[in-house]
């Protein structure tokens, strides 16, 4: 789960050098995601949060406010919750190898 967020994330930023908006919010419901982004440390594929670094960098030099906003998960909506529970297994999957 945490490496389709930055993922996720990657690609969000991506869209925002291409486009060029003024200012943009990106939300996620990821805290672990946004923390590793916020202290420039990951304990699972550092190579998407490196890159999550740069395209920030030149996102910032393009003079573009973005902003990260951590929002409550899709809680008591079942399907959801099976989802996140299976999510949830596979990121205990990438920390442990």
């Amino acid at each position: 789960m945490y490496q389709n967020m930055q993922l996720s994330r990657c690609l969000s930023l991506q869209w925002i050098e291409e486009v060029k908006p003024m200012r943009m919010i990106i939300c996620s419901d990821s805290n672990a995601a946004l923390t590793s982004i916020k202290h420039a440390s990951s304990n699972c594929r550092q190579d998407i949060l490196n890159d999550i670094l740069q395209s920030l960098y030149r996102i910032i030099r393009l003079d573009i406010d973005v902003t990260f906003m951590w929002v409550p998960a899709h809680v008591d909506i079942q399907r959801n919750e099976t989802v996140h529970l299976i999510a949830a297994e596979e990121n205990s999957a990438c920390l442990a190898g």
